[in-house]
């Protein structure tokens, strides 16, 4: 046992195949400062800064943290700001602290390990072009294997939608209703002024090129939104005419070139920001954002919006239309458009 001494205190706690690790905890007067050390050393060893009121603040007792909604049961003004322990110890798994506020704290190690670790997941990316994409071979499920193992099928499906951007379903009946209960199977859809799920034809029925019979070229959904979709259902419910044939792009590969060839470019597509807006009888969305944007934390390749319908054009007076702003994050479409990658998330 540790108690809230000034000196500095070790305990052999970690044994690794590669060599014996020790655990070091010394109180400063506004945090703890943990010592991965060799043997007897210190100096370059790897360390970690915990600081009380952080600590205080992510409590995970009962008491702190709801264990039905796992949201926090107090407000974090109600913490003392110069909150301190009064008695602490370290044992093997976890860090035990006796707060000045009368209130007592028990934290994993493991779990402090994870939590101060940067954001970093690790997936599977498969970039792919007209010429790879014979070799995705793994994304792909039927109704039937839906029907026997939901739950494997739901593995693989997010497993596709990772690694590739995309993913197909088959053997789905070619009606609304029945497209709508296979999406429901995997996700959620919410619900857009275009509706939850719809239709998309030729009827001009709304100010969107996609319900005419004009070519689209590669882009992504809804770049007029704070929150564009981060996925979209597409199911080609009728056919009748000639062309009209899907457009996939992999639009984190095609980022990814650009910034190995002109990374210039690539920098001033992150660096600088479009408007994009959609004006339609009695809704008018617009959203500011960068054509391609990194993870704020991680600084990985993290979204892209490319839609070149849906530039604001300048010279426009505004329209008097009621103004709306979305947060929308997944819509559902029966749709015969061309489409790239959204987002891969």
């Amino acid at each position: 046992m540790i108690r809230g001494t000034k000196e500095l205190l070790k305990l052999t706690i970690f044994h690794t195949e590669i060599e014996l690790r020790r655990l070091s905890l010394k109180p400063f007067h506004d945090h703890f400062k943990i010592i991965f050390t060799h043997g007897n050393e210190e100096n370059g060893n790897p360390s970690q800064m915990l600081y009380y009121f952080w600590l205080r603040d992510h409590c995970r007792c009962g008491e702190c943290i709801n264990s039905r909604t796992f949201q926090k049961s107090y407000h974090i003004l109600d913490i003392p700001l110069n909150v301190k322990p009064i008695q602490y110890h370290l044992e093997e798994k976890q860090l035990s602290v006796i707060w000045d506020d009368g209130h007592s704290s028990e934290f994993s190690l493991e779990w402090l390990k994870n939590v101060h670790q940067p954001i970093v997941r690790q997936r599977e990316y498969f970039f792919w072009n007209k010429d790879t994409g014979s070799d995705i071979v793994d994304n792909s499920i039927s109704l039937d294997e839906i029907k026997k193992n939901k739950t494997k099928c739901q593995i693989k499906l997010l497993k596709s939608l990772l690694k590739y951007g995309f993913a197909f379903i088959a053997g789905i009946e070619p009606t609304l209703n029945a497209t709508e209960n296979a999406i429901t199977t995997f996700f959620p859809v919410n619900k857009t002024h275009f509706g939850d799920m719809w239709q998309v034809t030729n009827n001009y029925l709304h100010n969107d090129t996609a319900y005419t019979d004009s070519f689209l070229a590669p882009h992504t959904d809804n770049t007029y939104w704070t929150e564009a979709a981060g996925l979209i259902a597409f199911h080609m419910l009728s056919y009748e005419g000639t062309g009209g044939n899907t457009l996939l792009v992999d639009g984190f590969n095609a980022a990814t070139n650009l910034k190995n060839n002109r990374p210039e470019l690539y920098d001033t597509l992150t660096k600088n920001v479009i408007e994009w807006e959609y004006v339609d009888e009695g809704v008018h969305y617009s959203n500011i954002d960068h054509i391609i944007k990194h993870h704020p934390l991680t600084k990985d390749l993290w979204q892209i919006r490319v839609y070149d319908y849906h530039m604001r054009d300048t010279e426009r007076a505004p329209r008097k239309d009621n103004i709306n702003r979305s947060n929308q994050n997944v819509e559902g479409a029966s749709h015969k458009d061309n489409k790239g990658r959204n987002n891969r998330v």
